[in-house]
């Protein structure tokens, strides 16, 4: 059974680049089981995820960071404007 995980941004980011840094063509061609176990940090469980678990979080990653960009460039915008 799952459970959420609450991340700090800089974890956050710090997992982003783990899952970027996965080598999936590895991943796939290996003759083990094709999971990959990532360790966040001292205070967070391990993360087993499978090929497709890492993929799907790969996208769920690029959009939330997407989002927060969007976001400091709609408050930069409002903040020049009525200021």
């Amino acid at each position: 059974m799952s459970q959420p995980i609450e991340l700090k941004l800089c974890e956050l980011i710090g997992l982003k680049r783990k899952i970027e840094n996965i080598d999936l063509t590895a991943l796939v061609s290996s003759q083990g089981p094709d999971i990959e176990v990532l360790y966040l940090s001292h205070q967070h469980p391990v993360l087993v995820l499978s090929i497709y678990e890492i993929l799907e979080l790969s996208e769920l990653l690029t959009g939330t960071f997407t989002m927060l960009e969007l976001n400091s460039v709609i408050h930069k915008f409002i903040y020049r404007k009525f200021s």
